[in-house]
């Protein structure tokens, strides 16, 4: 099964103070067809639990993308605050993070995903 990003770990990405700061997050315009782990794993436990699977191959992800701009505006709306996006090149954002007492490596991590959404 190849899945896509979890929507469990858009926290992750937007951080702590997403209503005080907005997100900071290098993902750009790019979307991705996020989905609940939930739903990812009763997909596979239905996969793994029948027959008629042998030999094949899954992508599961949502029929809708969501970028990190859209993301803000949802967060708006749900919170009645203004949440904007913002998008660093990457390298602004690790320093960003280094700076905020986040390890240099878990820092790369993120803005690989973030760039890999771009």
């Amino acid at each position: 099964m190849n899945n896509t990003l979890y929507a469990d770990v858009i926290p992750l990405f937007v951080g702590d103070n997403v209503l005080e700061s907005g997100i900071f997050f290098p993902a750009g315009n790019g979307k991705t067809p996020f989905v609940p782990r939930k739903e990812m794993a009763e997909a596979a436990a239905i996969v793994l639990a029948t027959s008629g699977h042998e030999n094949k191959e899954y992508a599961i992800a949502s029929n809708n993308t969501y970028s990190f701009n859209e993301i803000a505006g949802m967060l708006s709306d749900i919170t009645g605050k203004d949440i904007k996006y913002h998008e660093p090149d990457k390298d602004p954002y690790i320093q960003q993070l280094v700076t905020a007492g986040v390890p240099i490596e878990s820092a790369s991590f993120l803005a690989g995903f973030g760039t890999a959404i771009a």
